[in-house]
């Protein structure tokens, strides 16, 4: 990765000075080539301090692009300062910061997405060791095998939590139990071990903590298994957590993005989309009226922040009185009681825009679990540990669960999205949001369907 980001480089500065005829060969000078010479180890010096020279199989490409632009954006304003302070008649004009910037900038990317695209997994695998037993242990077994983990994740096996015992686990498990803790530090050694997991109820002992230790020093990275679930899946472990975990839940929205910035950013957004969205809502409403009997718009109690309840407001893509004779049910992608508008309407997500006025009104965000009718609510709270979890945050027009399961059909559906909902809330953040606003913006123009 550094040598395609020195060649990245040097073919940035060759177009830079075959565009800017006033810097060729003859006439650059020292000043310049000390500002080449400055830019190409400011920007892999901040390539380094982003980590990119490092390949994250399960970070999205647009995040991997990002960091690329911030490291040149910042390495170019590092090297002008630089430039300034030291040296200020060795300036290149501006042209020349921003024409080898923004080339450095595009092929500096490519060599990341290619090599995310060409590379084999295997070099790049996270083999994982688990310390422990039980339930923790089992959860974290099957995210690994159960498809949820990306391809290059491995499972080595299950070391036993003291020395000379061995833990116990059914015989069709997919995972053996390959030593004890005087095993580990060859255990490492031999298969590679890039993770290692403690799983088990409680503080783990002092040998556990020994080894842990040992082992981090040894450039393993250790996680504690609700770390790990979560790190490996970007779900919440629903049914293995601990007290540290559900603290961290309660703390999650008051930080400082969760608090002030979320809120800022969504209003300056609304209001940008406000002009556009009135008229397509406004186009929307007439062709629902034109073709179908009944209202434009149909309005629902739904569960807030906080357990608050708020009136609901959507585009109706469903015949009149679509659930007077059924009480209130799930919806299904191919539901009959959907109109045939209702069906372009959904598929392009303009029935959900009249939410923007909730948005604006504090009751929803852009970005947030959906909310959830107080009849289903009820139920789930009941039947489902945590559900409850899912209202620290206002719901959102998107969100993380959206974006990652389909419909929900049966009471499992509402636990795996309740799994993405509480990640959500623990991982709040401006970069999380921006992922879930562009994900949701490819299911609009691939016409996906609605999730």
């Amino acid at each position: 990765m550094l040598v395609a980001d020195l060649g990245s480089a040097a073919v940035a500065f060759i177009l830079t000075q075959r565009v800017l005829r006033s810097y060729s060969a003859e006439t650059a000078g020292s000043h310049v080539a000390f500002a080449w010479a400055l830019l190409a180890a400011v920007w892999c010096g901040f390539l380094f301090l982003y980590g990119r020279y490092t390949l994250r199989l399960r970070q999205p490409w647009y995040l991997a692009v990002s960091q690329v632009f911030k490291a040149v954006v910042i390495g170019t304003s590092a090297a002008l300062a630089v430039s300034y302070l030291l040296v200020p008649s060795w300036l290149a004009e501006r042209s020349v910061y921003l024409l080898s910037g923004s080339v450095f900038f595009v092929l500096a990317s490519a060599s990341r997405i290619a090599a995310r695209a060409l590379v084999p997994r295997r070099v790049f695998s996270e083999r994982y060791l688990l310390i422990g037993e039980g339930k923790q242990a089992q959860t974290m077994i099957e995210a690994i095998s159960d498809g949820h983990a990306p391809v290059a994740a491995e499972l080595v096996g299950l070391v036993a939590p003291s020395r000379g015992g061995m833990p116990s686990f059914s015989e069709d498990s997919p995972v053996s139990v390959v030593g004890d803790l005087d095993d580990l530090p060859d255990l490492i050694e031999d298969h590679d071990v890039t993770h290692l997991v403690l799983c088990g109820e409680g503080a783990p002992s002092k040998l556990v903590m020994r080894a842990a230790a040992e082992s981090e020093a040894a450039g393993v990275k250790v996680q504690s298994m609700p770390s790990a679930y979560e790190a490996l899946t970007r779900r919440a472990p629903l049914l293995s957590t601990d007290g540290d975990w559900l603290a961290s839940l309660e703390t999650a929205r008051r930080t400082k993005y969760g608090t002030r910035l979320k809120r800022t950013v969504e209003l300056v957004v609304s209001l940008l989309l406000l002009p556009l969205v009135a008229v397509v809502v406004a186009l929307a409403a007439l062709a629902i009226k034109l073709t179908s009997r009944g209202p434009a718009f149909y309005t629902q109690k739904r569960v807030g922040v906080d357990g608050r309840e708020f009136t609901f407001v959507k585009l109706r893509t469903m015949i009149q009185d679509a659930e007077r004779d059924t009480g209130p049910v799930w919806a299904t992608p191919n539901d009959p009681r959907i109109t045939p508008l209702g069906k372009i309407l959904r598929r392009l997500r303009f029935d959900e825009l009249p939410q923007l006025w909730s948005v604006l009104k504090g009751e929803m965000s852009l970005v947030g679990p959906r909310p959830e009718r107080p009849h289903f609510v009820e139920q789930f709270r009941e039947e489902i540990p945590l559900y409850e979890k899912r209202f620290l945050v206002r719901p959102g027009i998107t969100g993380w669960a959206q974006v990652n399961h389909a419909y929900d059909t049966c009471r499992d559906d509402v636990i795996e999205k309740l799994r993405y909902d509480l990640y959500y809330v623990r991982h709040m953040s401006f970069s999380l949001d921006l992922q879930i606003m562009v994900r949701t913006l490819g299911v609009m123009l691939a016409n996906k369907g609605a999730h």
